[in-house]
C-alpha cells in the first residue's frame, strides 16, 4: 500500500514539473529565434555595406583612371539641336537632366526587404544610370545629387542601407570627375549639379549628422578643394551691381553660352535650412552656390516646378527664370508626360529615362529626338 502511494506522489509530481519543461523550452525557443534574427540582420547589414564598400572601391579606380586621360575636342554639337550659337543666352537652352544621377540598382537583398515592406517601394527604385563620366559624354549637362553629411565627409546615397548602391558614393570624387571631363572638354556648355540634402531614414545611418550650416559649409569646402573658382558660375557673376539675382535676370537676362562655357553652377535643392546660408551670404554674394525656391519672387533666379502640367512654369520662363521639371516619376514612363515636360518652357528637364543608358529600353528614352539633349528653347514656349 505504501508503495503505491509513493508511485502515485512521484506522477504527480511529474504531472506537476511538466509545465515548466514545456515553459523553459519555449522560452529556449524564443531566445534562438531572437539570435537567428539577429544573426541574420547583422549579416545583412555586414553584406549591404560591404556592397557600399565595392561602390567606393571602384569610384576610387575609376577617378585613378581618369586622372590620366587626355583633353579632348568638344563634343556638343553631337548632341544639340541645330540653332544654338554661342551668343545664345543661357536660359534659352533647354537640357536633359537625369534624376538621382549617381544611382544604382538597389543589391537583390535590399530589393527582397523593400518588397517584404512594401512591393510598390521596390518596383520604384528598380532603375540605375551610368557613372556620371558616362553620363557627360553622353550629352547629360544636368545632374541632381542626393548627399548625407557624415562628421567630416560628404556622402552620395538616396536611402541608407537599402539603396545605398551609388556610382558615386564620396561626394568629393564625384567632383573630381566631374572636373576632369569639364577640364578635358573646356568649351563644354554649362552643367548644373542639383544638391539635394538628405535627412531621412537616419535610422539606418546611425552614424549620419543632421542637415546643418555645417554640412552647407563641408560642401563648398568639397567644392572649392575641386574646382578653380574660375570655373564656377557663381551667383556674383549673374549679379548686375546695386541689383538682387530676381532684378538682374528680369532686366539684363542671363549671360550668353560663350560666356559661361566650360562653368559648372551648383544649386542647392530648396530645404529649410536654405534660410541660414541666406543669413550667412545675403542676396547669395560671395557664395558659391546658388539656392532654389518653387515659386517667384523668393529670392531665387532657379525654380523647382517638377509638375510639368504647371502654367506657372510659362510665366516664370517668361521672366527669365530657369525651372528644373521633373518629366516621369516613380519610374511611370508616360509618354504624354513627357510631352508636356519637352513642350512646357522648363530648361532642365529630369529622367529617369536618359539617351546612353544601357539600362533601359530604347524605346523609353526621352530626348529631343535623335537622342539629342540639348535643344532651342522653342518660340511658343517663351
Amino acid at each position: 500500500m505504501f508503495s503505491l502511494f509513493e508511485n502515485i506522489h512521484n506522477e504527480n509530481t511529474v504531472y506537476d514539473t511538466m509545465p515548466k519543461i514545456q515553459t523553459l523550452g519555449l522560452f529556449l525557443i524564443f531566445i534562438y529565434f531572437i539570435f537567428a534574427l539577429f544573426i541574420i540582420g547583422f549579416l545583412s547589414v555586414a553584406y549591404l555595406q560591404f556592397l557600399h564598400l565595392c561602390d567606393v572601391i571602384n569610384q576610387h579606380k575609376r577617378i585613378k583612371i581618369l586622372r590620366q586621360q587626355k583633353n579632348e575636342n568638344s563634343i556638343e554639337h553631337h548632341f544639340t539641336v541645330s540653332g544654338i550659337d554661342k551668343n545664345t543666352p543661357f536660359n534659352e537652352i533647354k537640357f536633359i537632366a537625369t534624376h538621382n544621377s549617381h544611382k544604382k540598382l538597389p543589391s537583390k537583398l535590399a530589393l527582397a526587404f523593400l518588397h517584404l515592406h512594401q512591393k510598390n517601394i521596390a518596383k520604384q527604385l528598380s532603375y540605375q544610370h551610368e557613372n556620371l563620366w558616362n553620363q557627360l559624354n553622353s550629352g547629360i549637362r544636368s545632374f541632381e545629387l542626393d548627399i548625407r553629411h557624415y562628421s567630416r565627409k560628404i556622402l552620395v546615397n538616396h536611402v541608407p542601407l537599402v539603396d545605398n548602391r551609388t556610382t558615386s558614393p564620396l561626394f568629393k570624387y564625384a567632383l573630381e570627375e566631374i572636373f576632369i571631363w569639364s577640364k578635358q572638354h573646356p568649351n563644354h556648355f554649362p552643367i548644373t549639379v542639383l544638391l539635394e540634402l538628405k535627412n531621412d531614414y537616419r535610422i539606418l545611418a546611425p552614424f549620419s549628422k543632421p542637415v546643418n550650416l555645417r554640412m552647407l559649409e563641408l560642401i563648398e569646402d568639397n567644392i572649392l578643394e575641386v574646382f578653380p573658382t574660375q570655373n564656377i558660375f557663381k551667383p556674383d557673376d549673374l549679379r548686375i551691381h546695386g541689383m538682387t539675382l530676381e532684378q538682374s535676370i528680369k532686366k539684363h537676362g542671363w549671360p550668353s553660352l560663350q560666356e559661361m562655357k566650360g562653368k559648372v553652377i551648383f544649386l542647392l535643392h530648396k530645404d529649410p535650412i536654405l534660410i541660414e546660408y541666406e543669413k550667412k551670404y545675403h542676396n547669395l554674394q560671395d557664395s558659391y552656390m546658388f539656392i532654389t525656391k518653387e515659386n517667384m519672387d523668393e529670392g531665387s533666379p532657379f525654380l523647382l516646378m517638377n509638375n510639368p502640367y504647371s502654367k506657372c512654369i510659362k510665366k516664370a520662363v517668361e521672366q527669365n527664370y530657369i525651372i528644373r521639371t521633373r518629366a516621369d516619376e516613380d519610374l511611370n514612363n508616360n509618354k504624354e508626360r513627357h510631352h508636356k515636360a519637352l513642350a512646357s518652357g522648363a530648361q532642365i528637364i529630369s529622367t529617369d529615362y536618359p539617351p546612353g543608358n544601357n539600362f533601359i529600353d530604347p524605346s523609353q528614352v526621352l530626348s529631343f529626338g535623335n537622342n539629342k539633349t540639348i535643344s532651342r528653347s522653342l518660340p511658343n514656349e517663351k
